[in-house]
């Protein structure tokens, strides 16, 4: 799996929800994800969330209801969906990044075990960024 350069980023290097949303654009119309709604519906909802300080409330029940459309009934321990479609996802980001997203400098990634995604540049922050 892709994994960013962080060796020399620092906490002022953190990229800005405008340059997150403005990667994100950038995925949800590549081909990758112009083909999978589903997929596209999942990372939006979950860095609009965490960009409008609500990663606290990215749970299964959540990105299953207000993702991927599922009843208000819906049982996390019942229904796998979710966990089945953040597997597709971080696929899905994988090839992304490795193909059409391979000159994106910023990475949106879906670490296992939480639904919350990271923002990370991939070879530390634009020279513009960086601390003298």
């Amino acid at each position: 799996m892709l994994q960013p350069d962080t060796s020399n980023a620092r906490i002022s290097d953190t990229p800005a929800p405008a340059e997150c949303r403005q990667a994100l654009g950038r995925l949800i119309e590549s081909a990758e994800f112009q083909t999978a709604p589903r997929l596209t519906s999942f990372i939006r909802f979950v860095v609009d969330a965490a960009l409008s300080g609500r990663a606290d409330t990215v749970k299964a029940y959540t990105v299953a209801v207000d993702a991927l459309g599922r009843a208000a009934d819906f049982d996390p321990a019942r229904d796998s969906i979710v966990r089945v479609e953040a597997g597709r996802l971080r696929t899905a980001l994988t090839r992304y990044y490795e193909g059409a997203g391979s000159d994106d400098p910023l990475l949106i990634a879906l670490p296992r075990g939480s639904y919350v995604p990271q923002f990370q540049w991939r070879h530390g922050p634009p020279p513009a960024l960086r601390s003298p």
